[in-house]
């Protein structure tokens, strides 16, 4: 990061607090796997460097590609018109690329070295052919047994915890963010409730043209003025002809009223502003529908007024920075969804040679996040009482498509590898539910409070993507990938590897 700071990047806060979570979760779920897998080696009594040799080739390809799939899933977020959402991308990525490279290098190293002093003072020598834990096993075993009822009773309740989200408008004022005890806000919010919040935060109209002299033209400033007042949702209109809210006589004007003029006019008569005081919140959705009807009406005005149409007009103040930041996420969501999904399907149809099981990684991963967003809408909104701030549900999106994939990838790459021995679908699955439970369970765990520590933040938004990490992630391993991906896998069977091959045939 700081090379980048070298090249004229500037590197945001959002960046810092999401890269600790993101290096501490993905690197200590890459060395736990590799660790677990070196132990599980060694268990079945296999020799200690053929052990690390057999730990690098399968928990390698399965931190390549997980790895790969989370990066891609911040890569999604560098393309974006907004800078802290580019940079959040660019830093996550660099995290992401270096904790593969510490995996598949200098973990294998370690083990090679330290041998079975890894697990010290566990004595290895002593559980050779030990059992494994049952636990997990039956949890594979009822998820398969069950696997009809288990996808239906999970997809409908995940689908229908999205409702209280879809229902519920997200927040884009900054000043709800903040915490309640500072000064600022306090002020702030002494001076809302005391003069309104719309009459502190106007939207501006500032209207340039250079060829013409804008006291020539109090006509065409008083015919904005005018038809902005008509529109349902607008308070009052500043303007030249309306200084003091009302409009004057500007056909006669008195020395009086070219001084209560002259802060609407540029000193070399060029530019007029235009203020409107809405009766909404600014910051609010009604407010950004009033603004869209007075864009709409400059526009038709355009049409008919000649100084209007060879005029430069420029929209400011809080309601146009939302209006115009709304329509760069919906584009930016638009292509970030599309590469994501796109990237995902790609690296992982190369890396399980599978065309059914990428689309249904990602079905999995939305469920989760639809109850993710849901939970946290209860949570925050109907409980709390405080709103979804806009960005929570984007950044959920791309976090998840990314690092939600490495349970799975963990799950279904040890299926494959025990049907590549010769076990049958549901053996397979089974068995790599019980090998695999206790290390997707103790990472998800160490990740999911990784990301569970942003809730000690007194920003709202870092709380809410705290909080929702964290219900994800545990959702992620104990519902979705002990039952749901299994059963799942259970009934398709042969179409799990399609169009390739399994190792043993049906």
């Amino acid at each position: 990061l700081y090379f980048l700071t070298t090249i004229g990047i500037e590197i945001l806060y959002l960046v810092r607090i999401l890269m600790t979570p993101v290096a501490m979760g993905a690197g200590v779920d890459y060395c736990i796997l590799f660790i677990s897998r070196f132990f599980e080696e060694r268990r079945k009594g296999i020799p200690h460097i053929e052990a690390v040799r057999i730990t690098t080739e399968s928990a390698g390809k399965a931190v390549i590609s997980s790895g790969l799939t989370a990066s891609l899933g911040f890569a999604a977020l560098i393309p974006s018109q907004l800078g802290v959402i580019r940079i959040v991308g660019i830093g996550e990525v660099i995290v992401l690329l270096l904790c593969i490279l510490v995996a598949i290098t200098f973990i294998p190293s370690m083990l090679a070295i330290a041998g079975d002093k890894i697990f010290w003072p566990r004595d290895i020598s002593k559980e050779i052919g030990a059992p494994s834990h049952l636990t997990f096993r039956k949890c594979g075993f009822t998820a398969i047994k069950h696997k009809g009822k288990v996808i239906i009773i999970i997809t409908v309740v995940l689908t229908a915890l999205m409702l209280p989200f879809l229902t519920t408008k997200v927040s884009f004022d900054d000043i709800e963010l903040m915490p309640d005890h500072l000064e600022s806000k306090k002020a702030f919010n002494i001076m809302a409730e005391t003069f309104g919040r719309q009459r502190i935060d106007k939207t501006y109209i500032l209207i340039i043209n250079n060829n013409t002299n804008m006291y020539d033209n109090l006509e065409t400033i008083y015919l904005i003025t005018a038809n902005i007042e008509k529109i349902d949702g607008v308070s009052k209109v500043y303007s030249a002809v309306a200084p003091l809210g009302e409009v004057i006589d500007y056909e006669n004007l008195t020395l009086a009223d070219y001084i209560m003029i002259a802060p609407f006019i540029s000193s070399d008569n060029t530019t007029t502003l235009i203020y409107v005081e809405m009766k909404f919140n600014p910051a609010s959705n009604e407010a950004i529908a009033t603004l869209d009807k007075i864009r709409g009406l400059i526009e038709d005005l355009k049409k008919v007024d000649p100084m209007l149409s060879k005029s430069q007009i420029y929209f400011g103040g809080t309601t146009q920075f939302i209006y115009e930041l709304k329509q760069i996420m919906d584009r930016d969501f638009k292509i970030m969804a599309l590469t994501v999904i796109l990237g995902i399907m790609i690296v992982l149809s190369l890396h399980l040679k599978s065309l059914f099981t990428p689309p249904r990684l990602i079905f999995t991963i939305l469920l989760s996040i639809f109850g993710t967003l849901g939970m946290i809408t209860i949570i925050f909104y109907y409980l709390m009482g405080k709103p979804i701030y806009w960005l929570t549900p984007y950044v959920l999106f791309v976090v998840l498509m990314g690092l939600g994939m490495d349970y799975d990838i963990f799950l279904i790459s040890r299926t494959k590898e025990e049907i590549d021995k010769g076990l049958s679908d549901e053996a397979a699955i089974i068995e790599s539910v019980e090998m695999t439970g206790p290390i997707i369970t103790t990472c998800g765990i160490i990740l999911a409070f990784s990301f569970g520590s942003l809730m000690i933040s007194p920003l709202l938004f870092i709380m809410e993507i705290g909080l929702a990490f964290l219900i994800s992630i545990l959702l992620d391993i104990f519902v979705i990938r002990l039952f749901l991906v299994p059963a799942i896998m259970a009934t398709a069977k042969r179409w799990n590897w399609w169009p390739g091959k399994r190792g043993v045939s049906e």
